[in-house]
């Protein structure tokens, strides 16, 4: 059966449909209640009949084939007395991303995103009163009278309407990041939401993720300095790279000089070797003809005295 077809089935009809795991409630007493979706729409199955083990199984993403019968109830439109069974994966499981329907807050079309997860932006938290009209940020249970653990409500505005949102306890516990986010609200903040588009006697979503404006520029902040450290990393691995070529560049250019030197000290060592050869070659001529005349003067001297 296609979300088409599911969509078209009446109240009571039994309904067969795949779809794939996107959170569920706590198990408890070989019931769970799930939120599952497809790329065609999204289901609300209450309290689908599953063991204990099975229920550990039920991540995000997971396919599952389940069987029951369309069912309403507060206007919420469900599948009930559902069983299931794991189907064979056909690839990645399916995730929905967070569709943003801010605008549609207050309008007839918001009902078409049923059971769908959905975000929330930009909207400012308004106060709460409990059942002795006092105002609070967010309360235990819709009209105050829970303690922590209870289910959270909490009103916020937007275009001048408020809305009432709700942290469900058995989806998101005390413990959840969710849950410490909204316990934390004041009256004033701006936040982001996201969760699944619950119905009850109206819109009822189930919020799942709170983000307040702050936290959001504190984020912002984080990733612009790591932004800076990695432009100055990069920068920095550049600068190294032209650091080392230009070293290279002053080698090269240094040793091509050192071969210049070198070429021209060879060659004047060869125009000094030159130059002491033909020094010594006159000098030997010299000496030569200074022995000449020697050996003349002495034959001369020796005639003299024979005279």
């Amino acid at each position: 059966m296609t979300y088409a077809e599911y969509a078209a089935a009446e109240i009571d009809d039994e309904v067969f449909v795949e779809a794939y795991v996107q959170n569920h409630q706590s198990w408890w007493e070989d019931k769970i209640t799930v939120y599952a979706a497809d790329e065609d729409g999204a289901y609300f199955i209450y309290e689908m009949a599953c063991s204990e083990e099975d229920a550990a199984k039920l991540v995000p993403g997971t396919k599952i084939l389940v069987r029951g019968y369309k069912a309403e109830w507060s206007g919420e439109v469900e599948i009930a007395d559902a069983t299931f069974e794991f189907a064979e994966e056909d690839g990645e499981g399916y995730i929905a991303e967070a569709e943003d329907i801010t605008e549609l807050l207050g309008k007839d079309e918001l009902i078409d995103h049923m059971n769908e997860f959905v975000s929330f932006k930009g909207l400012t938290i308004e106060p709460s009163k409990d059942a002795d009209e006092k105002e609070a940020p967010f309360l235990y249970n819709w009209d105050g009278s829970g303690t922590q653990g209870d289910d959270l409500y909490f009103n916020a505005s937007v275009n001048g309407e408020t809305f009432t949102f709700t942290v469900e306890s058995y989806l998101c516990d005390k413990d959840t990041d969710v849950y410490k986010a909204v316990e934390a609200l004041k009256a004033g903040d701006v936040v982001d939401m996201e969760g699944f588009l619950y119905w009850y006697n109206g819109a009822n979503p189930h919020i799942t993720s709170v983000t307040v404006e702050e936290v959001k520029e504190e984020e912002k902040a984080v990733e612009a300095v790591e932004e800076v450290k990695e432009e100055a990393s990069e920068a920095a691995e550049e600068t190294k790279e032209e650091v080392v070529e230009a070293a290279e560049e002053v080698k090269e250019d240094a040793s091509n000089v050192v071969e210049d030197v070198k070429d021209k000290v060879v060659e004047a060592v060869e125009d000094v070797k030159d130059t002491a050869a033909g020094i010594v070659e006159e000098a030997s001529e010299v000496i030569e003809e200074a022995k000449d005349k020697v050996v003349e003067a002495v034959e001369d001297a020796k005639d003299i005295g024979a005279g």
